[in-house]
């Protein structure tokens, strides 16, 4: 190894790295869309070509934009994880619940913007509710609670957005017991302070040769545009192998993760008192989930994390909403094996068609109307 170090620390992980980008040429499907399995795509709608719902910071200088060219109408914020922009059996034409429920608000001088993320925990929902009270009028939020999703933490990258961590920063009463954001603002906070040792080669010829070197191959190399999708796809494929190792099943029972729970439980309780504090309307909702199948969870615990999520809801002065039965078996979807490679599809627990959305929007849609 000492007498070959860059053969080992250079050669060989270029050419295993260029190995996997020529291995993974053949997916077609967008990294958005791997995650949602097969038949399920992301959408997500724009009017007169501005969005009207984004799944990153990125896009809220052009939402801003259309809300401010429609007349910057009173806002309800609807956000939430990948059941919001996952559709299934996509057809051109057709929309999701923020596009049904955007163009039934028309009547009513207001509009919903949406804001959701694969797999979403609820520290992130929380971050993203302050954030986007701070770029827009805020009158009220749609927010659903996933039971499956208490197992998720960490903050995703995109929300490493500057603009979103100095909103979340000004607000520290409601992130106080969350670690993973108060983990990321400490790291924010200390990369910038060592902003100034990084200047100290912004234009170095280490800097300018690896600019180079990104911009010729985004312009030559169709493949290399390719390799956020690519990405998304070792990861899926890594998550396929474990579930293989693990012997886990679409129904096998998803246990709970005490630490994580306590976190999104914290962040739920957040954005209860900032809701309440703040003046804005909130409807909490439990999500549909199929039930023509065993779901899977602990059905006690389930019921238990329903009944305190109601419980803490109205006594925070909110609307709670249980639909966890209101779309249809017939519209749910089915996607590829996630226990093995060649494995047959599999029931999903999270994505339906069309049909589905139209539903959910319907249904909040008339809670909210004279709100």
């Amino acid at each position: 190894m000492r007498k070959f170090p860059i053969i080992f620390n250079i050669i060989i992980p270029v050419i295993g790295a260029i190995g996997l980008l020529y291995y993974y040429k053949g997916s077609t499907r967008k990294g958005t869309d791997i995650g949602l399995g097969e038949g399920t795509i992301c959408y997500t709608p724009s009017v007169d070509q501005y969005p009207i719902h984004i799944m990153s910071p990125v896009g809220m200088d052009s939402m801003k934009t259309g809300y401010q060219h429609r007349g910057s109408k009173p806002v309800i914020l609807w956000i939430g994880n990948s059941q919001l922009h996952g559709v299934n059996q996509f057809q051109p034409g057709q929309s999701n619940c923020v596009a049904f429920l955007f163009h039934q608000l028309k009547a009513t001088n207001r509009e919903v913007l949406g804001m959701s993320y694969p797999n979403a925990n609820l520290q992130e929902l929380l971050m993203s509710a302050v954030y986007f009270s701070k770029q827009v009028p805020v009158k009220a939020i749609v927010a659903p609670v996933f039971y499956d999703d208490m197992r998720e933490t960490g903050i995703r990258n995109d929300l490493h957005d500057q603009q979103m961590l100095n909103a979340i920063a000004n607000e520290p009463a409601y992130f106080k017991e969350l670690k993973e954001v108060n983990k990321l603002l400490v790291d924010t906070n200390t990369t910038h302070t060592a902003t100034n040792d990084y200047n100290g080669i912004r234009e170095t010829l280490q800097d300018r040769s690896e600019r180079f070197l990104n911009n010729k191959f985004d312009e030559h190399w169709v493949i290399w545009n390719s390799r956020a999708d690519f990405r998304a796809r070792l990861f899926n494929d890594l998550y396929i192998t474990r579930n293989m190792l693990l012997g886990i099943k679409p129904n096998s029972v998803r246990k709970m993760i005490p630490g994580n729970y306590q976190d999104n439980y914290a962040a739920y309780q957040g954005l209860l008192r900032y809701c309440k504090e703040k003046g804005i309307r909130l409807l909490i909702y439990i999500p549909p989930i199929r039930n023509d199948v065993t779901i899977p969870y602990d059905m006690k615990a389930y019921q238990a994390f329903k009944d305190q999520v109601k419980t803490d809801c109205n006594n925070a002065g909110a609307t709670f909403l249980n639909i966890e039965n209101l779309v249809d078996n017939k519209y749910w979807g089915m996607k590829k094996s996630t226990g093995s490679f060649n494995g047959k599809g599999e029931v999903d627990f999270m994505h339906f068609q069309e049909h589905g959305h139209q539903l959910i929007a319907d249904t909040i849609f008339k809670t909210i109307a004279n709100w």
